[in-house]
């Protein structure tokens, strides 16, 4: 045991030896790049933070001194925004009126025991709906056979 040991260890002997060159670790520390100081890293972030902070004052600024136009426009926006809002529903109602089944559905809701028959219809229709909803999502009880192949 000893002699095939002694044999090993020769042959490792005779193996090339694969330690580095010398100039090995200034090539490997002049590839590493520096992280730049924190104040570097951070100067482009506090630009934008200076130019924010900046442009908000200026904004304030605008705003105290042109008051009463800022009032105006927003009272004018608040109109047109009322009167768009307005002009739509006209439009809505004027083409839902129009539709070739509006006349027998509103003859069919001008009686109220036919409304309240539809609504408590829809309802019981709603109801059966979330119940089934529910038995499909629930999971089983035990396991199921055949399930997972």
């Amino acid at each position: 045991m000893a002699l095939l040991d002694r044999r090993i260890l020769d042959a490792l002997a005779l193996l090339p030896s694969y330690a580095p060159r010398a100039e090995f670790s200034e090539r490997v520390l002049a590839r590493i790049r520096r992280p730049e100081p924190a104040w570097i890293r951070l100067r482009g972030r506090l630009a934008l933070a200076a130019s924010v902070v900046l442009s908000l004052g200026a904004s304030i600024a605008w705003t105290l001194f042109n008051r009463n136009f800022l009032l105006s426009q927003i009272n004018l926006a608040a109109a047109e925004t009322g009167r768009t809002f307005w002009l739509g529903v006209r439009v809505v109602a004027t083409n839902l009126t129009a539709q070739p089944w509006y006349s027998p559905f509103r003859e069919f809701a001008s009686s109220p025991w036919r409304l309240a028959a539809l609504l408590s219809g829809s309802l019981v229709a709603y109801a059966v709906a979330l119940v089934a909803l529910r038995k499909l999502l629930t999971p089983p009880s035990r396991p199921v056979p055949n399930a997972n192949w």
